[in-house]
């Protein structure tokens, strides 16, 4: 690996651009800045930053060290230069084979570093590599910005092929910065399971990672059917049902029970079914089949496939543009969102928002449980696209669930 040890103040008063920036702004100003760039410098060349200043030169604490978008900071003690400090960690990283650069105009450090079998570079070398750096990526004569480099974080999902402890070592060593635990599937067992390993985890790589919990939501999915798969064919008449299967075979005459070729599909949610008007399209799976309602009696609508495939159980339903009385928070979300007081997440996600009410609802069950977890709405709908600018206001965040507006 590759070390860069950057002299803070002896770097600063020789960078032109942050010289001047120190005397037009202050001292600190052009210390954040030199960070902020060597934060990018570290991204682009794949380098381990740290940079040391001396602590009687700032208002930090002495003899401190701080990770500041991937850069290790160091304040010396009191009394002590940054020289001392440089020498340290120089020869510490000598010793486990790590190439070592130092940023520095000192000449006594440049042939003690040399001794190591280290290279010594100006400030002017440095400012050259680091402009450099911001380039490689980016447009012509343009350097990364920032705000597209460090400001992303990483969330993961944990489920079945990600819970063993190996695993969310590995991810945590890889980038995660969150946990996310999908109430969708698994059960509480499970969950409390995947938040403990997570912390362990954490704690053994000594790095924070917070935990999301996301509700389920009121998602309408299809239900049960005859055989594995519905085959659905461009023109085919289908009906969509809120009754049950069991349900219907028992309201029909004696004998005239759903057949084998039974066109009725099962809807979670009859609200959805009572809702829909002619002409309206209904997406199944995620978008894969779609749907056009032809026309709507009670609990059933009949509707012809425009775009068929085959439809398996359980899959997701959406109709774009049609509000749906569906409550904010189901019976499971309640149980749910309980859980992730328990497991004292940090974030909590809310699906399916339409309206800043949805927001403030939940808010308001976490208060009653004594809880101020932020909260995160998920936007999925068109109605919260609609009302995005009153959710903003109430919500702590948003996502975009890309996946699932992308058919919304």
């Amino acid at each position: 690996m590759e070390r860069v040890i950057v002299d803070g103040y002896n770097v600063i008063h020789a960078w032109p651009q942050l010289k001047r920036l120190m005397g037009d702004a202050s001292l600190e100003a052009a210390r954040d800045k030199l960070v902020e760039r060597l934060s990018v410098f570290g991204m682009v060349v794949g380098a381990d930053v740290t940079v040391v200043f001396d602590a009687h030169h700032s208002t930090a604490p002495a003899n401190s060290e701080e990770d500041v978008e991937g850069v290790h900071v160091l304040f010396t003690r009191k009394g002590h230069s940054a020289d001392h400090a440089i020498e340290r960690i120089a020869y510490a990283a000598s010793q486990v084979g790590d190439v070592i650069t130092v940023a520095t105009s000192d000449r006594f450090q440049r042939d003690l570093v040399r001794g190591m079998g280290g290279a010594v570079i100006s400030a002017l070398e440095l400012e050259r590599r680091v402009v450099e750096a911001g380039k490689r990526d980016g447009p012509a004569g343009a350097e990364i910005p920032m705000t597209q480099v460090r400001r992303t974080r990483i969330v993961c999902t944990i489920g079945p092929a990600s819970a063993s402890p190996t695993v969310l070592r590995a991810m945590i060593q890889a980038g995660m910065d969150v946990a996310r635990l999908n109430f969708s599937h698994g059960d509480h067992a499970t969950h409390r399971q995947a938040a403990a390993d997570v912390r362990e985890a954490a704690q053994a790589a000594d790095r924070p990672i917070a935990l999301l919990g996301d509700l389920q939501g009121p998602k309408i999915r299809t239900g049960p059917l005859e055989s594995a798969f519905m085959r659905l064919v461009r023109g085919r008449t289908v009906i969509l049902t809120g009754e049950s299967r069991t349900r219907r075979a028992h309201d029909a005459p004696s004998g005239d029970g759903p057949s084998p070729a039974d066109n009725h599909i099962e809807i979670s949610h009859p609200e959805l079914v009572e809702a829909l008007r002619r002409g309206d399209h209904v997406l199944l799976d995620d978008g894969r089949i779609e749907l056009v309602v032809r026309s709507v009696e009670g609990r059933q609508a009949e509707c012809s496939v425009v775009r068929g495939g085959l439809l398996g159980e359980r899959k997701g339903v959406s109709v774009p543009g049609r509000p749906l009385p569906m409550p904010a928070l189901t019976e499971k979300d309640h149980e749910d969102l309980k859980l992730a007081v328990e497991l004292q997440v940090d974030w909590l996600a809310l699906s399916f928002v339409r309206q800043p009410e949805d927001v403030l609802l939940c808010q308001k069950h976490l208060g009653d449980l004594a809880c101020k977890t932020p909260v995160i709405a998920k936007l999925e709908k068109l109605e919260a696209i609609r009302n995005l600018s009153k959710i903003l206001e109430v919500a702590d965040a948003v996502m975009v669930a890309a996946a699932t507006w992308a058919w919304s």
